[in-house]
């Protein structure tokens, strides 16, 4: 018998002893790694995933790390038979660790889970309890004949609540980042009804519409990915303003906030409140843009804008100022984009109604009026006066007020900017941020 063969015989069965626990320990390791990287804020600080890769990693997470948790198993098991080293297992297990340590601080999915409370109803007359002021930002939102208003710093995490409206319900969504709201309905067919936040690439929070199994993005009428791709959301604009203002237009509006319930929620809700007012309040979007933020105006510059089929349109707030009423088109329909300077309000409405196409002029007391038939309108639609009056034009569904010029140009590339002819970017040399001075691109799955 060959005395090399005996040798070999049992190196290479401890080299394939090695080589499964290196294994073990790397399928033990690398799937939550992975899992935290992609859906975590220092990946989009660096360079945002694409849809495909958010979409399986979200998708998949528990597979994945049901992976992790039998190869830490079977390494502890081979471990105590000593058919492993616990060099190996150590090493594993002082990883897992860190990301466990880690993980709550930066897995979005975490922070900015669906928070375990109840909605607190209130009457306008009572905001104060809710420690509502004249000044607080709030979401107005108006569906089938019942208003409410839901203080933006609440929704600051996780992003999206839940409600009852006029007998439907709906899942108001809030984007700090870009400025941006809008209220998502659940009665329509193929509508979102179970959101949950995945991440933000681009500085815009991205949603798991886990009826549709697929991905939403808050600033795009379709799903981008997923098993409903191309599909369009069903939504319903969502007014950005201070409490006075909206209810001075709505008196009767209730106002809703979260009372959290768990002291994880509350902890982790503090400091989300606290980003919250460093992001809307910085000179730079948070996070970097792919392509570079677009400076054909601030990047944080508030406008209003809308949607409507492939027509994307955005108004500055001094041409809106100067205009107040603006007589317009959007994907083939006619529209009106009326503003209101004493509450800084604006808001997009359809301006065909009754059976005839409307066309508005400003009035007085900061209102409108339609030439057709001399009804007064506020900016909300409602017809105050005249022949209409009780009526309320439909709005323009798809539609944003005060969003951020950076966020809305990004993912809409061909947006039509209506602004003054003397309103200019600010100087080269004023802007030192991140993400400043290429040409935006459009976000695409890879």
């Amino acid at each position: 018998m060959d005395p090399m063969k005996n040798r070999r015989g049992p190196r290479d069965r401890r080299r394939w002893k090695h080589a499964a626990n290196a294994l073990l320990a790397a399928a033990a390791t690398a799937p939550p790694a992975y899992v935290l990287s992609v859906l975590s804020t220092p990946r989009l600080m660096v360079r945002p995933p694409g849809y495909g890769e958010l979409y399986m990693v979200y998708r998949h997470r528990r597979n994945l790390l049901a992976v992790s948790a039998t190869a830490t198993l079977i390494l502890a098991a081979r471990t105590r038979d000593g058919r492993a080293s616990p060099t190996a297992a150590i090493a594993a297990g002082l990883l897992l660790g860190a990301m466990v340590a880690v993980g709550p601080l930066i897995y979005d999915p975490f922070l900015f889970s669906r928070r375990r409370d109840r909605l607190r109803l209130r009457p306008g007359s009572e905001a104060d309890r809710v420690f509502v002021d004249a000044d607080t930002e709030v979401l107005g939102l108006f569906l089938g004949g019942e208003a409410r208003a839901y203080p933006a710093r609440a929704l600051a995490r996780p992003h999206a609540v839940t409600d009852s409206l006029g007998g439907e319900r709906v899942t108001v969504s809030y984007c700090g980042l870009t400025n941006s709201a809008i209220a998502y309905r659940h009665s329509e067919t193929g509508s979102s009804r179970d959101l949950s936040v995945v991440s933000a690439p681009n500085d815009n929070i991205l949603y798991w519409d886990a009826t549709t199994k697929s991905l939403v993005q808050q600033l795009l009428p379709e799903r981008p990915y997923g098993g409903s791709q191309g599909d369009p959301v069903t939504v319903v604009p969502v007014t950005y303003t201070t409490w006075s203002a909206w209810h001075r237009l709505v008196p009767e509006s209730t106002i809703a906030e979260p009372v959290t319930m768990s002291p994880r929620d509350r902890l982790i809700t503090r400091v989300m409140r606290a980003a919250h007012m460093r992001t809307r309040t910085g000179e730079w979007p948070f996070l970097p843009v792919r392509g570079g933020a677009d400076t054909t105006l601030h990047p944080k510059a508030r406008v209003f804008a809308l949607r409507q089929g492939d027509d994307a349109r955005a108004y500055t707030r001094g041409f809106l100022d100067r205009h107040r009423a603006v007589n317009d088109t959007a994907g083939g329909c006619p529209v009106a984009v009326l503003y209101d300077p004493a509450t800084d309000i604006a808001a997009g409405h359809q301006r065909h109604h009754d059976g005839r196409t409307l066309t508005f002029d400003p009035g007085d007391a900061n209102q409108f009026r339609d030439r057709e038939t001399g009804t007064v309108w506020n900016v909300l639609g409602r017809a105050v006066h005249g022949p209409l009056a009780g009526q309320r034009l439909e709005p323009v569904a798809f539609s944003f007020d005060k969003v951020f010029w950076f966020g809305w140009r990004y993912h809409h590339p061909g947006t039509a900017l209506h602004r003054l002819t003397d309103e200019r970017a600010e100087p080269e040399s004023a802007h030192t941020g991140p993400g400043v001075g290429t040409a935006p691109r459009r976000f695409t799955s890879d």
